[in-house]
């Protein structure tokens, strides 16, 4: 005997969505960030985006030369702003790439440029306001974090050109 499954509930189309869902605004986020066919995919790099950025921390606390920055406020607060900002700009090079190849384009000058502005800001703002302490080791972790912020953020991205639908 074969049973043959209903769907239930609403269905939603990624790409077409409107505002007006079943799901409320917290479904419509969920759906414009993944999309149903990226949600593993998208899962899959946030997953490997924290597990890099724990062990970044983690190391930059055990190093012997780096311990005493990584024990303050700062160090913390560099590698969960960068976790936080690939994020959102990976869910933004997402959300590009179902809409047309210029706006793709457009999310990944925008995502370069909006990653080297705040790191400029970041190491002004920390020489101006806490001065010369730490401040090898500040521009050190906060280029180790970046560098690789970046790297995972490239190799998200030419996952997602690769695999846009033409």
């Amino acid at each position: 005997m074969r049973m043959a499954w209903k769907k239930v509930g609403p269905t939603i189309d990624p790409i077409r969505s409107d505002r007006n869902t079943d799901w409320g605004s917290i479904g419509h986020l969920i759906c414009n960030l993944a999309g149903h066919q990226r949600a593993f995919k998208m899962k899959s790099f946030l997953t490997n985006l924290a597990l890099v950025n724990v062990v970044l921390y983690a190391v930059g606390r055990t190093l012997p030369f780096f311990g005493e920055f990584a024990s303050t406020w700062s160090w913390s607060a560099i590698v969960t702003f960068y976790f936080l900002l690939t994020a959102g700009l990976v869910g933004w090079l997402n959300r590009a790439s179902r809409r047309s190849p210029i706006r793709f384009v457009t999310a990944v000058n925008g995502s370069t440029a909006i990653k080297m502005l705040t790191s400029l800001a970041a190491v002004t703002t920390y020489l101006v306001v806490v001065g010369g302490e730490f401040r090898v080791q500040f521009a050190l972790g906060l280029f180790t974090v970046f560098a690789f912020n970046t790297v995972l953020l490239v190799v998200e991205a030419q996952k997602i050109s690769k695999n846009r639908p033409d």
